[in-house]
């Protein structure tokens, strides 16, 4: 064998053994989900790679084949995989990027995806593209209804969470101005000029209540609606205020009189009729309507638990009593 023969064979086999040997015996039907954000896929197992694309989190891929060694990276030590998207593009990932995913399991990897990501402190882009995810899901899912249900909360929970990160001077610029213009599209947001913000529209909250009101987690979902409040200001009209009052805590007590936040329900309720203005003269269509709501409130009321019942109900009544039409 002559000089040159020997070298080549030498150079072959230092590049062979510098790289992880590929292990073949993963099934090529095994699913996975990537569990983290914006995933790199290059083009061949290495740090350096060209990048062919990024994937995002809940995106389900299938593992082709694993190399035999670790390699590290940074400090970080596993393995590359080569995965096939649903598009049927091939690329190679970096461990640590995806979790195990059971087509027969889809609502409850969903489920424990996203909990994971809910004690992260996560930036308003991760945020936003775990809105995304959630968004899908939840249209994915139909069963389970209580995963069905809890996916679709968390969903809505996300994107508040998210809406409330955003630089709402930024939210016009690129990247975010296409992602909070499908959320306007989807009349799940508006913006308030009063409180200069981004708002979930309640009414999102009311109809997926209204879905899954037979279930334990309707409780939440209504609570949630509660919480998320309203845009604009009354200026201290009481009509305006009641009619908040009764379109929250009063809507909450309509539909779980003995819920789990009943009480705190209750506690608004009288919190607001202890600081009420007196109110004035009201128009006639004006005072009917009042008046009619009031009443529905006090029924409302009747069904609690709640201790200070009899007293928050006589000075309903006292104030009702004070209203008087033009």
């Amino acid at each position: 064998m002559n000089y040159f023969s020997k070298s080549f064979i030498s150079s072959f086999l230092l590049l062979f053994l510098s790289v992880p040997f590929l292990n073949t015996a993963v099934a090529a039907s095994d699913y996975r989900i990537i569990s983290d954000y914006r995933v790199h896929v290059r083009i061949s197992p290495y740090r350096y790679a060209r990048l062919t694309k990024k994937l995002r989190i809940g995106t389900i891929i299938k593992e082709i084949k694993r190399s035999a060694a670790p390699a590290k990276i940074r400090s970080v030590l596993d393995y590359w995989y080569k995965i096939k998207t649903s598009d049927g593009k091939k690329g190679w990932i970096f461990g640590k990027k995806f979790s195990n995913f059971d087509t027969s399991q889809r609502a409850q990897a969903y489920l424990e995806l996203v909990q994971k990501q809910l004690q992260a402190n996560l930036t308003v882009s991760k945020q936003m593209e775990l809105t995304d995810f959630l968004f899908t899901a939840q249209n994915q899912i139909k069963y389970p209804a209580d995963i069905a249900a809890e996916l679709a909360l968390l969903h809505l929970s996300s994107l508040q969470t998210a809406i409330h990160k955003l630089d709402v001077n930024k939210s016009y610029l690129a990247p975010y101005r296409r992602w909070v213009e499908r959320q306007q599209q989807r009349y799940l947001i508006y913006f308030d000029e009063v409180q200069d913000t981004w708002l979930i529209n309640s009414q999102t909250y009311w109809d997926l209540h209204d879905k899954y009101y037979q279930l334990p987690i309707s409780d939440e979902i209504a609570w949630a609606a509660i919480e998320n409040g309203f845009g604009g200001e009354c200026e201290g009209f009481f009509e305006c205020e009641f009619q908040r009052v009764y379109d929250t805590s009063g809507k909450y007590l309509k539909f779980h009189p003995t819920g789990k936040y009943a009480n705190q329900a209750l506690d608004n309720i009288t919190k607001f009729i202890g600081s009420s203005k007196t109110p004035v003269r009201l128009p006639q269509e004006d005072f009917e309507y009042l008046q009619m709501q009031i009443s529905m409130l006090q029924q409302v009321i009747k069904k609690t638990n709640y201790q200070q019942k009899q007293k928050l109900l006589n000075q309903i009544s006292q104030i009702a009593a004070l209203i008087k039409p033009e």
